[in-house]
């Protein structure tokens, strides 16, 4: 499910059939996938949104490491190598 979330966040394009039956495959049923894909894809808008007007949640949130754009680049880039879920 975290790799669901994970491609669904940094490369929503390459989500294709076999991730959906690899988490049925591990037990998750149609609804908690779509729970799961609703929920990954909400926080994306916001985070999106919050981003695109300049809008700083990291200390709201208690984020101190600002690092995060790094880490990002780095897992959409091993997502896009396959090199990651």
């Amino acid at each position: 499910m975290l790799d669901y979330a994970a491609k669904l966040t940094v490369a929503p394009w390459r989500i294709a059939l076999a991730d959906i039956e690899g988490l049925r495959s591990a037990g998750w049923s149609d609804r908690e996938i779509l729970e799961v894909n609703q929920v990954c894809a909400f926080y994306n808008l916001m985070s999106r949104t919050a981003h695109g007007l300049g809008v700083e949640l990291d200390e709201m949130f208690g984020v101190h490491d600002r690092d995060y754009e790094r880490h990002a680049a780095a897992l959409r880039a091993a997502i896009i190598a396959g090199e990651a879920p």
